[in-house]
């Protein structure tokens, strides 16, 4: 019994926990608000990251020619923050969406070439 209570924590090192765990939250919240123009529930999203911090974010884009370079550092900003708060970014290349638009006069094999092309300035 004696031992079990050397190691129970004190109110102090529960309230300096709970105020560091409570920090790391605010820290990642505001990394992933800052994304993005509006937030519908930020207390959601709150809760999100605390009770899943794997959380996942998904991008898509639609292939339709070559990258502009502050797309590439945008994107690269933004995708660091988001991971650096937690979250695994996954991109979807929208190809199918970009055939319906008409990107790259409707090849498919052109859009898909340029997707490709997307993916690696974004793996640079």
């Amino acid at each position: 019994c004696l031992a079990s209570a050397a190691a129970s924590p004190t109110v102090e090192q529960i309230t300096e926990e709970d105020a560091e765990r409570d920090a790391e939250l605010d820290r990642k919240v505001a990394l992933v608000r800052s994304v993005g123009e509006e937030c519908q529930t930020e207390p959601e999203l709150r809760r999100l990251i605390d009770k899943k911090p794997d959380f996942v974010l998904y991008d898509g884009f639609e292939p339709s020619g070559r990258m502009h370079i502050a797309q590439g550092i945008y994107k690269t900003i933004n995708v660091n923050k988001c991971t650096n708060a937690g979250g695994t970014f996954i991109f979807w290349v929208a190809d199918w969406f970009a055939l319906m638009n008409d990107k790259m006069g409707g090849d498919i094999d052109k859009i898909q070439t340029v997707g490709k092309y997307l993916i690696e300035v974004w793996k640079a």
